[in-house]
């Protein structure tokens, strides 16, 4: 995707010129997504091989009260018609099963929040340096003892959730 003679780069090309603009830089980010692509390879090739125990791997993080919704892989949401109107007693179903084991082999499962997932919450930590995030972390983790025995995930390197019960 490049752009015409005398027109100006999109947004998205200006925006990925200035964050690679070094070979470096460039090398680093090739690295990071090779790493990532053969971790989500590995989840994947995981998942295919049990796929029920890894829908049930979920259960048990998150409880069985929670609703789990399928989502499109690196998705952050479900992409369900009418996803929030989903029950408990609809995911039991064995056809939707089939579909969140299915998501589950492609690596990608959200979990409802609120009341009708047992009081499910999460904190989101999204700061822009990641030495910074971590120096936050480590500190509510030493503030509230419960913050590093609550369920943690990742995404990008400044982007923390922690998801717990109330």
């Amino acid at each position: 995707m490049g752009t015409t003679p005398g027109a100006s780069p999109s947004r998205e090309e200006k925006s990925k010129e200035d964050l690679i603009s070094t070979p470096e830089q460039q090398e680093r980010f090739e690295r990071e997504r090779k790493r990532k692509e053969a971790k989500l390879e590995q989840a994947r090739a995981r998942a295919a091989a049990r796929p029920r125990q890894e829908l049930e791997h979920l259960y048990e993080l998150v409880g069985k009260e929670t609703v789990l919704l399928p989502a499109s892989p690196r998705k952050k949401h479900p992409e369900l018609f009418r996803a929030q109107k989903i029950t408990l007693e609809q995911t039991l179903k064995e056809g939707y099963r089939a579909e969140l084991r299915c998501a589950a082999i492609q690596g990608n499962v959200c979990a409802r929040l609120g009341e009708l997932s047992g009081g499910l919450l999460t904190i989101d930590l999204d700061i822009d340096d990641p030495a910074r995030a971590g120096t936050i972390y480590a500190a509510l983790c030493r503030s509230f003892e419960w913050i590093s025995q609550t369920l943690t995930t990742q995404g990008r390197p400044n982007q923390t959730s922690l998801k717990f019960s109330v």
